[in-house]
């Protein structure tokens, strides 16, 4: 196939996939506000300065940090144009990702993550990384998702994983994949790819959340693979001739 191999990166409690294409399919809209979808990953880092000194250094577009409510931040973008919020941490303090998804109504997202996905909604919040906008809040594992919804109409995402480079899908290790299909196939939710099973060992499939967006469940046998609820952020990234 065109994907050549996949590389891991733990953060925290969870891990980063980065998938590399011999033929890297077209990219995202680098604007978050542009389309619906996953927009921004959010990574806890700690001497956010320095980090900042060596993105530049090796040619990464990254803004001077900036103080929000008490929180240093700037962001960043890979060579794919997928947008990063990096966020100053404490040495030794939790490093759990945050999720930034654009989605066509915020009530209607609020609705998923909490009727149908069964995620615990935090306080909202006003946005960073879009002005004044809020946010709102949900969180599942030890990972959270935080949801946009500016004004004007945009693109939801309709394509499959390997159609764009970017941010494309979120894998969710639970414990009983198939109960949960059938949850989420009788709330309504649109499953984009039905059961079946990685390695003839763990059972998975993909359903579609607000603005289109892409949730993988997988669940593995008794002793295996990570703990239950745990969140692996995903990203299609470059191949390997670039």
């Amino acid at each position: 196939g065109n994907t050549r191999r996949m590389l891991r990166f733990a953060v925290g409690k969870s891990n980063i996939k980065l998938r590399l294409y011999a033929e890297p399919p077209p990219r995202l809209e680098a604007e978050i506000a542009a389309r619906n979808g996953f927009r921004l990953l959010t990574v806890p880092v700690e001497e956010l300065d320095q980090v900042v000194q060596r993105l530049r250094k090796l040619g990464y577009p990254c803004g001077d940090p900036s103080t929000s409510a008490g929180v240093r931040w700037t962001r960043t973008r890979n060579a794919d144009g997928t947008a990063f919020e990096l966020v100053e941490t404490e040495a030794g303090g939790e490093r759990n990702l945050e999720i930034g998804l654009v989605v066509p109504g915020l009530a209607e997202a609020r609705e998923f993550f909490t009727s149908i996905y069964g995620a615990r909604e935090l306080e909202p919040a006003t946005s960073r990384v879009l002005p004044g906008e809020r946010e709102l809040r949900f969180a599942t594992g030890a990972t959270v998702f935080k949801c946009w919804s500016p004004p004007g109409e945009r693109p939801s995402d309709t394509g499959r994983i390997p159609d764009m480079l970017g941010f494309r899908y979120v894998t969710h290790t639970v414990k009983d994949s198939a109960r949960l299909h059938e949850i989420l196939a009788a709330s309504g939710a649109e499953i984009a790819t039905p059961m079946t099973s990685y390695r003839g060992v763990a059972p998975l499939f993909i359903a579609r959340g607000p603005g289109g967006v892409l949730l993988e469940f997988i669940s593995f046998g008794q002793g295996k693979g990570p703990p239950a609820r745990t969140a692996d952020t995903n990203e299609d990234g470059l191949s390997a001739n670039q």
